[in-house]
């Protein structure tokens, strides 16, 4: 449960305050902090989210099954991907004068890097493009379309239908279709979210030319996808075209959507705790 968010002022400056967990993003907590960022958007003032500390999280919860493959600072990155937050920190203490003083630092580092000019650099791919599932969207997902969007200056990301996951995974997602897409659509490094109903990756080529005129230039996978027979059936084919396969890292420990699926049958939150 994330709690409802309120004006904070702090040295003359108002900021809409949101506090809560988010170790990933499903359709339930998104449209809450959607609705959130929309009373900020009333208000005109900046859309902050501070986050519980993991180490706060297992003290008043008892919850700590995310805490060794999630840390603090791969859930603000997480946030601070979104185009609707405009920052996030962490939280150790439900003090309120503590809140509020970690608010006013990050408030105070964002002004002190606000004048930073940063160099645009060159991408190596005009088009680079990606697919998948993205179930409770996570860290992983964030960092894996972060660096395509390094390496491509437009970035398509395709996510797959309930249909298709139902086919190849032979489940059924936990975030439906339509929900998945909404997100994918507001992660800054996605310029155009889409939802695919075709695991043939050739055929995601003539989609992509529908909405941008030309081919992708690099597909964008997993590396735990490396060495799949499917893959490198794809690979060889879309070298032939003179297309890359990106294979980005992906620890081999790290947070998955199954590991997700279970902890949400057995989680406990922090309840009303600005109250």
């Amino acid at each position: 449960m994330e709690n409802k968010g309120k004006i904070v002022e702090i040295s003359g400056k108002k900021v809409y305050l949101v506090k809560g967990i988010y170790y990933f993003f499903n359709e339930s907590n998104f449209e809450r902090l959607l609705q959130e960022h929309r009373q900020a958007s009333n208000y005109n003032v900046p859309f902050y989210v501070g986050l519980y500390s993991n180490e706060l999280v297992e003290r008043v919860t008892g919850m700590k099954e995310y805490r060794k493959k999630i840390s603090d600072n791969d859930r603000v990155n997480m946030l601070e991907a979104l185009d609707f937050v405009d920052g996030a920190f962490i939280i150790n203490s439900l003090d309120k004068d503590y809140i509020t003083s970690s608010l006013a630092l990050r408030l105070l580092k964002d002004r002190e890097q606000g004048s930073n000019i940063h160099e645009v650099k060159t991408k190596k791919y005009n088009i680079g493009y990606a697919s998948g599932a993205f179930s409770n969207l996570h860290k992983g997902h964030i960092e894996h379309l972060k660096e395509m969007k390094k390496q491509c200056k437009t970035t398509i990301v395709a996510a797959n239908s309930d249909e298709l996951i139902q086919k190849y995974k032979n489940k059924t997602s936990s975030v439906n279709e339509k929900a998945r897409r909404k997100i994918l659509s507001h992660i800054k490094y996605v310029d155009v979210a889409i939802i695919t109903h075709e695991y043939d990756k050739l055929k995601a080529l003539e989609k992509v030319k529908e909405l941008c005129g030309s081919y992708f230039d690099a597909i964008f996978v997993g590396s735990d996808w490396k060495g799949n027979s499917n893959w490198e059936q794809f690979e060889k084919k879309l070298n032939t075209m003179g297309i890359d396969v990106v294979f980005t890292d992906r620890p081999e420990k790290g947070i998955s959507t199954t590991d997700i699926d279970k902890g949400n049958r057995k989680r406990t939150v922090i309840d009303n705790a600005d109250r």
